[in-house]
């Protein structure tokens, strides 16, 4: 393979010349989201002098603009992340270093003075991938609240999460602190609740510039990861998205990440759950739903259960309330409440409950530990269903005359 030919040949479609401060920045952007050598990062022109680095990972995406040129690709290009080092290397040794892609032969090639270096394509990657800064909420959902204050504050508040962090200990089977922000009236709060560790949550509160107000929580981990890609001074600022926050947003004036907003119970639960039902014989309804939903359904053949995890009152533990829809009523007589009330009697562990016209057949069962099962809990589902079989004909019988 002739480097320089091939090299020269790619120059036709697209080139970038990138500095070794521009690379650092990219892989600091790229750090948190590090889970594979398969990774890749994208980049496109966004503008006359402006291209935009861009990342994602479970849940979370950053972006990195810095300066371009015409010579820039168009479209979304994906460079395996793995080259960014070798990149880096030559970009120190030299001043800068050239990139370009060869179509013919599926690969990427940088150069520096006299020296060479390649990559192949990664086959595997979201071809469909939009580079993007902040997503818009959705059109139901809108406004977006905003703080900006200096970065040092939010580097601070880093610091003391991975030091309650580093405190744990390694065999501890719960998932890391959530934090959660109360962003308004010119101060942002926030609390990283370590109390399922018997430790005291870590509170604070920042003095910043706000417009609007808004409470979001997120995953610890994915947001504090990613604050290396944050400078050391200067100011950065906080956007909430959404009036039911759907993201949490901290960017600078050429950079920024996103992580999503979560409802902590069904987040901290959802993987015990899955391998419960999955353990039963059920596979979940939606295998990907936001990390805000409150519920997860789940279906085996017929049957469909919705699990929901409810936070603990009063330092109790917390519990799973498993549904399954029975029946369908359209008027509430007394007669037909009656028989509600008898066949709720004779069901073991389990009970009726209307709402929006649907009878749901309902097991709660109290959440002990991260390891156990609910192998009984969905049983008493299912043999609850078969009890009901036949339940819309027979309360048709109840229903009001027309």
């Amino acid at each position: 393979m002739n480097l320089q030919t091939l090299f020269n040949e790619g120059l036709e479609n697209w080139s970038m010349s990138i500095s070794p401060r521009q690379l650092e920045r990219v892989m600091a952007m790229q750090l948190p989201m590090n889970t594979n050598n398969s990774s890749v990062v994208w980049v496109q022109s966004i503008g006359p002098a402006t291209r935009r680095w861009f990342t994602k990972a479970y849940h979370i995406h950053s972006w990195v603009d810095a300066a371009g040129d015409v010579t820039d690709p168009k479209e979304q290009v994906a460079i395996p992340e793995i080259f960014l080092d070798s990149m880096h290397d030559l970009a120190l040794a030299y001043g800068q270093v050239v990139i370009t892609f060869n179509e013919t032969e599926d690969v990427f090639i940088a150069r520096a003075g006299d020296e060479y270096i390649c990559i192949d394509q990664v086959d595997e990657f979201d071809a469909d991938v939009q580079i993007v800064g902040m997503l818009p909420a959705e059109p139901e959902n809108t406004g977006t609240c905003t703080a900006t204050l200096p970065a040092d504050m939010f580097h601070r508040v880093t610091q003391s999460y991975f030091s309650s962090l580093q405190a744990l200990p390694a065999e501890n089977p719960f998932m890391p602190a959530f934090t959660t922000f109360e962003v308004g009236d010119g101060w942002v709060h926030h609390t990283s609740d370590w109390s399922r560790w018997n430790k005291s949550p870590s509170s604070g509160a920042m003095r910043a510039e706000t417009m609007g107000s808004a409470t979001v929580t997120v995953f610890g981990p994915f947001l504090w990861a990613s604050m290396n890609l944050t400078p050391e001074g200067g100011d950065i600022s906080l956007h909430i998205v959404g009036a039911n926050p759907e993201a949490l947003y901290i960017t600078g004036d050429d950079w920024g990440f996103g992580v999503p907003a979560c409802f902590e119970p069904m987040v901290r639960w959802k993987t015990f759950l899955s391998s419960n039902f999955a353990e039963a014989g059920y596979s979940p309804v939606e295998p990907n739903v936001p990390l805000t939903q409150e519920s997860q359904s789940y279906v085996s053949e017929t049957t469909v259960i919705t699990a929901q995890i409810f936070e603990s009152l009063n330092d109790g533990p917390e519990f799973v309330r498993f549904s399954s829809p029975v029946a369908r009523t359209t008027s509430l007589t007394e007669p037909l409440m009656m028989e509600l009330l008898q066949l709720n009697a004779e069901l073991a562990n389990a009970k009726l409950v209307i709402n929006d016209g649907s009878i749901y057949v309902v097991v709660d069962s109290v959440i002990f530990a991260p390891k156990g099962t609910f192998a009984r809990d969905v049983a008493f589902v299912e043999q609850a269903i078969k009890r009901c079989e036949g339940l819309d004909g027979f309360l048709g019988l109840f229903a009001t005359a027309t």
